[in-house]
């Protein structure tokens, strides 16, 4: 081997040393910057999983909501059936229709929320991703 191409093989390994050098000192930065981005990303994460969360919740307490109403609504036709007189029976009647009128506001707000339970799924989805 001529020693002009010993010098650049040399000057060639130098180089790449001196690349790695670069390379080592530049990690702790880096690393700091990926565990930045990693808690940033964590925290869409715990968000989005709190915003399914409580929607779900939600939507359990309108249809348990629109459950109690229902089962009230039961309650007043039993006692309806037994009205002593028809002013009584008109009066659980109209009670009976506001509970109905309740019972589909719960259902409508619960089934309104559902329409939420696809984009908070993506973004769950999303942040796992």
């Amino acid at each position: 081997m001529n020693p002009i191409q010993t010098v650049i093989d040399l000057q060639d390994v130098d180089g790449r040393i001196r690349e790695l050098e670069r390379e080592a000192k530049d990690l702790p930065r880096r690393k700091a910057q990926e565990s930045a981005r990693l808690m940033g990303v964590n925290a869409s994460l715990d968000v989005a999983k709190n915003q399914l969360a409580v929607v779900q919740q939600r939507v359990k307490d309108f249809e348990a909501e629109a459950a109690s109403a229902k089962e009230r609504i039961r309650d007043l036709k039993i006692q309806q059936s037994s009205a002593a007189s028809n002013k009584e029976y008109q009066q659980i009647a109209m009670a009976i229709e506001g509970l109905e009128h309740e019972a589909d506001e719960a259902e409508a707000r619960a089934y309104a929320m559902m329409d939420e339970y696809p984009r908070l799924e993506r973004a769950v989805k999303e942040a796992e991703d």
